[in-house]
């Protein structure tokens, strides 16, 4: 650790990167069924999940660190293959999560 005269914050190896969470996945599951002949129901889960993340180089706990968050979006779709239309109807964050994308701390001069 190399330090700089007239820093306000020290960074250490130990310092997670900005915006990097140690953990982070998606995953996809559909099933299709066949109720008749022509047409195709597909129901789709896709879960995402982000570990914890700090948003500035000296992981500041207070303002610049977000929690470890799973969002899910659901959809269904109908299928006429015969007929050649689709119908897909989809929700993003079933659960109602939030979770922020950035974070600003102002140092006072």
């Amino acid at each position: 650790v190399t330090e700089v005269p007239g820093a306000a914050a020290t960074i250490t190896p130990d310092n997670a990167l900005p915006l990097t969470p140690r953990w982070q996945g998606n995953l996809g599951l559909a099933y299709t069924l066949r109720p008749r002949a022509r047409l195709q129901f597909t129901p789709r889960l896709d879960p995402a999940y982000t570990g914890r993340q700090f948003f500035d180089t000296v992981n500041t706990a207070l303002v610049a660190q977000n929690e470890a968050v799973t969002f899910i979006t659901a959809a269904v779709t109908l299928e006429d293959r015969q007929r050649g239309w689709q119908l897909t109807l989809s929700v993003d964050n079933l659960s109602d999560k939030r979770s922020a994308s950035s974070s600003l701390h102002r140092t006072p001069p």
